[in-house]
């Protein structure tokens, strides 16, 4: 079987300086301009037709060559992938790592914020919290988590039948949950005047740091994927997402780009609602993407999108910073070509068998061949069986309900009537001989 001409949703293509859709195996629609008319005629020196999308933008269709001809600049990877300078000085061991992302200065501005969230609820100022402890509480949620104790009640983890010795030897029950309790990564007093101007001001100094220290520890390889992550939450928010399809129905929305090679986070943003600074027009899509790839446009890197962030103007726009566009596109945007709409069956078989066929077809068509010798068989196993004397018996002793029904609720017995042959129940008989009242 191989691919019809049009697929539910086409793959977008930026590579040799051309923005393709990819149709079939042997063919593909580009995207024809002037600056363009030199490479499509190196590359495809032979044009079939031209379509016009809804929205004015002309596409050429062209034959599919093996001489793919030299990467343009948007596709040649001009920096090198891994871990920065800066994070090979300072990574030893796991810790070292861990604080490359989430350094001494985050840990004090969590330890001051939830210290002064302590004194203000307890009115108490002796109530202390060291950073050291503070890694020690990080450590616990870590374990929680590897240890699937998302289902788990938190006291679990402290029984004496089937605790955790890990939990016991770092701090008390008690000592975790008062921590959790005043855990905070901003200071209220100032609370209200930084909401008004930033939704996400509760966790945003910590988080806007660890996107910095993330940036700037790791460069990510040539694809870098950015999509959408609901963490998953039922907290009084203003930016809480429903979205039906995610296992967890509630939650906080992330826009998120990540290291195809690695699932390395290199940069992240939360959904707070309308972008006041998105400019006029722009599809939020295309906004995010660009905002997200930011810091790695111009060195010749791929991005990978689905359908909710791929258009043509953010093919464009990517190629005017070489940077090359891969992902699902919907088949109802207004840029695509005609043919792109058309509907055909998805698959075929009219290569090998000269006959067209839809996939469910072939599917069914190959089951029914697959049982063919099964079924042939259990014919012939039951034609040989002949029915016997036992066949008569078993059929006599079977009860059966009631056929009468004057005296009874459908009993079930094994007498028949002796004149009538009827199935018929003791409430419904006479007790001398077994006849029903009909036969009276």
């Amino acid at each position: 079987m191989m691919l019809s001409p049009m697929e539910e949703q086409v793959r977008i293509v930026m590579s040799l300086g051309l923005f393709k859709v990819r149709l079939t195996l042997s063919q593909r629609v580009i995207l024809s301009s002037p600056l363009d008319e030199e490479a499509v005629a190196l590359n495809s020196p032979s044009v079939e037709i031209r379509e016009t999308a809804k929205d004015g933008t002309v596409w050429t269709v062209v034959e599919q060559s093996e001489n793919r001809g030299r990467l343009q600049s948007q596709n040649v990877m001009t920096e090198a992938a891994g871990p920065t300078a800066h994070a090979k000085r300072n990574i030893e061991d796991a810790l070292t790592a861990f604080l490359c992302l989430v350094d001494d200065g985050m840990l004090k501005h969590i330890r001051d914020c939830t210290v002064a969230e302590a004194h203000r609820v307890k009115e108490d100022s002796s109530w202390d919290l060291t950073v050291n402890e503070l890694k020690a509480f990080i450590a616990l949620v870590y374990v929680r988590g590897a240890q699937g104790g998302k289902g788990m009640g938190l006291a679990s983890f402290w029984s004496a039948d089937w605790g955790y010795a890990f939990f016991k030897e770092t701090m008390s029950r008690n000592r975790f949950q008062e921590i959790m309790r005043f855990l905070r990564f901003d200071k209220k007093e100032t609370r209200c005047t930084r909401v008004q101007v930033n939704k996400f001001a509760l966790v945003a100094d910590v988080w806007e740091k660890l996107i910095q220290n993330s940036i700037a520890c790791y460069k990510p390889g040539a694809d870098i994927t950015v999509d959408e992550q609901l963490f998953p939450t039922k907290a009084r928010c203003r930016f809480i997402q429903y979205i039906a399809s995610k296992p967890d129905k509630f939650g906080i929305k992330f826009w998120l780009a990540a290291d195809v090679n690695t699932k390395y986070m290199v940069n992240g943003a939360p959904y707070l609602g309308k972008d006041e600074t998105r400019m006029p027009g722009q599809r939020l899509g295309d906004s995010v993407v660009l905002k997200m790839v930011e810091p790695y446009l111009g060195k010749g890197r791929n991005i990978t999108t689905d359908n909710f962030f791929t258009s043509l103007e953010l093919a464009k726009a990517l190629q005017a910073k070489k940077t090359s566009l891969v992902g699902t596109v919907n088949n109802t945007r207004r840029e695509l070509p005609p043919r792109v709409k058309e509907q055909r069956p998805l698959f075929t078989t009219q290569e090998c068998t000269n006959e067209t066929t839809s996939r469910r077809n072939f599917i069914m068509r190959l089951a029914n061949k697959l049982r063919s010798d099964h079924m042939r068989a259990k014919a012939t196993q039951l034609m040989m069986r002949e029915p016997g004397p036992w066949h008569e018996q078993q059929q006599m002793e079977r009860r059966r309900q009631c056929q009468v029904r004057r005296n009874c609720k459908k009993n079930k017995t094994k007498d028949t009537c002796d004149k009538c042959q009827k199935v018929v129940c003791g409430s419904c008989t006479w007790k001398v001989e077994i006849t029903c009242v009909d036969c009276e």
